[in-house]
């Protein structure tokens, strides 16, 4: 994998051209995360209606979360003036590939969870920029490589540079899109793990005030983060895993109490191998 190089926002069209002038049998091909309150997705929907996407969610075990999800779409130089609106500050993650979408979806949802050392699996967020990015630039290449196995060019923003990233990953005739987990390497994972969980806190209050606004205007905001942050740890504890459990089980503690688990409604719950969708399901019927 050669080092990243720099460019410009006004320079990512002339940049993406030029990909497809070298790669004949290239497509371009973004990751846009549409599991926040970013107008990007919106935007991509504005400007490029036309281009072929699919939520990565859809048919997974995240489904109920739509239209929430992270979307996979290809672009042309057709869609010029979405290419355009794009900046570092607010822009989906590109990258080309000779394989045709349809033949990469089950491969991109088979990375939406990454096998941890300690046997738990976690959300990897690739489709967010901010994991990405850092993901790509810290670990070894080969690790890169091994995640990314259909990309053959990586653009991603980088906010300390102001511009854009560009990498290449591996040669056009090395990429595969054969679905399958991925193990996070226990050398890589102590860069990364802070930033996954400082991601989703932030994604878990932004729901709150989104959905329970009369729960987070009783709590002072100094003291938001921490209820948060010691939710997410008792409810992994617990053996919660998805983001919607995990994200309504700190709603639970903020409107029931810290110990709401404890009560006999949930307790059969917690000895099942996998109580995220029990979970879930009893708060429906309560």
């Amino acid at each position: 994998m050669e080092a990243q190089t720099f460019f410009r926002d006004s320079q990512l069209p002339e940049v993406l051209t030029g990909i497809l002038g070298q790669q004949p049998d290239g497509h371009i091909f973004v990751l846009v995360d549409g599991t926040t309150d970013s107008p990007l997705l919106e935007r991509f929907f504005r400007y490029a209606p036309d281009a072929d996407y699919h939520p990565l969610f859809l048919g997974t075990d995240m489904e109920d979360c739509l239209p929430y999800s992270p979307y996979m779409a290809q672009i042309s130089l057709r869609h010029m003036e979405f290419i355009q609106t794009c900046t570092w500050e607010c822009s989906p993650i590109w990258f080309t590939s000779p394989i045709p979408m349809e033949r990469q979806l089950d491969f991109w949802k088979s990375r939406l969870y990454t096998g941890l050392p300690d046997g738990r699996h976690l959300l990897f967020r690739y489709w967010n920029p901010k994991i990405l990015g850092p993901f790509v630039q810290d670990t070894d290449p080969t690790v890169a490589q091994s995640f990314l196995r259909p990309v053959v060019n990586l653009i991603t923003p980088h906010p300390i540079q102001r511009q854009f990233a560009y990498h290449t990953i591996q040669p056009s005739i090395e990429v595969r899109a054969i679905p399958g987990s991925w193990p996070f390497p226990e050398s890589a994972l102590k860069v990364f793990e802070q930033s996954f969980y400082q991601l989703q806190s932030r994604e878990i209050e932004n729901h709150l005030w989104a959905n329970a606004p009369e729960i987070m205007e009783q709590v002072h905001p100094a003291l938001v983060p921490i209820k948060i942050n010691a939710g997410l740890e008792c409810g992994l504890k617990l053996g919660l895993s998805r983001d919607d459990a995990l994200c309504r089980f700190v709603e639970c503690q903020m409107r029931w109490g810290d110990g709401f688990w404890q009560h006999e409604a949930f307790q059969s719950i917690w000895q099942q191998p996998d109580p995220g969708e029990l979970f879930l399901a009893k708060l429906e019927i309560l």
